[in-house]
């Protein structure tokens, strides 16, 4: 009888230990299975971000450094905005090879949800295409004054521009770029031209003028681009 109690007895631990390392197999499994969606959906989402289409141009064979093809592109995109009744574009990237005297023009697409910012998006498509130039063209908002500017700095989160009021803020084109191997932890070339328009603070009204300000500087919120839907 002893025997039999000690042989049922281990039995049971048997079984329990049976059944604990299939629930801790289970698991196991179930957290492999969510991890591998997990990452699943993540690159997909990646997948979309930076999902661009790339237009190839030989507009510009007669480029003859980046000073010339920084030129070349600011008085093209002013042109564009003047002549053109269009109320907001996208952000544009525009890359040139010195290789084979390509321009190539990149429309940057904003997403909700979107896993990247545009600045962001903009150096991942830079390093991906190696070019010798670039120039990122886009229309945003910076605050009206430096009072203002200064108000928000402090604690400035991405978007912060977007949310002032008309008053406190004003739309401008922005121009940024840089060469392949710039020393440089900013841009080699920055301008900002403030956006006036038939009617003001109506992004879809005629441009008037584009009228030239700033000293060359980043100012703080640049990355509140509008031209992607922000």
């Amino acid at each position: 009888m002893d025997d039999f109690k000690k042989l049922s007895a281990a039995s049971d631990v048997y079984a329990r230990q049976t059944i604990w390392c299939k629930l801790q197999d289970d698991a196991i499994h179930l957290i492999n299975y969510t991890l591998g969606e997990l990452e699943r959906d993540l690159k997909q989402e990646i997948d979309k971000s930076l999902k661009h289409d790339v237009i190839l141009t030989s507009s510009m064979p007669d480029v003859k450094d980046f000073g010339d093809f920084y030129n070349k592109v600011v008085d093209t995109e002013k042109k564009i905005r003047l002549q053109v009744r269009e109320s907001i574009y996208p952000v544009r990237l525009i890359l040139f090879s010195l290789h084979n005297k390509t321009t190539s023009i990149i429309p940057i697409n904003k997403f909700e949800n979107d896993v990247f910012l545009t600045d962001e998006k903009v150096r991942i498509l830079v390093s991906k295409y190696n070019s010798d130039y670039y120039v990122m063209v886009g229309e945003t908002w910076t605050p009206k004054n430096l009072e203002i500017q200064q108000r928000i700095s402090a604690n400035y989160r991405h978007g912060d521009i977007v949310k002032l009021s008309s008053h406190e803020k004003k739309e401008v084109l922005i121009f940024v770029a840089k060469t392949k191997n710039s020393i440089n932890p900013g841009p080699d070339k920055f301008e900002l031209y403030e956006i006036i328009r038939e009617k003001q603070n109506d992004e879809e009204s005629k441009i008037l003028e584009l009228r030239k300000f700033g000293k060359g500087k980043l100012e703080v919120g640049y990355q509140d681009l509008i031209g992607s839907g922000v």
